[in-house]
């Protein structure tokens, strides 16, 4: 249970990183170098914490 419970808040708070990092980009005035690797960032916490989401919601529908 608690291996569960740490992925779980692993996965939200990564994807809540994700998020932050979207914000920062809309939100950034420098470079485009900056703002395209902020998008980078983005893009990769999103979709790693929806991932992580997604397999532990499919454990928890096969228990």
């Amino acid at each position: 249970m608690k291996h569960s419970i740490g992925y779980l808040v692993a996965s939200i708070f990564n994807f809540i990183g994700g998020i932050c990092f979207l914000i920062a980009a809309v939100l950034q005035t420098e470079p485009a170098v900056a703002k395209y690797g902020f998008f980078a960032a983005a893009i990769c916490l999103c979709v790693s914490g929806a991932g992580f989401l997604y397999t532990h919601f499919k454990e928890k529908a096969k228990n």
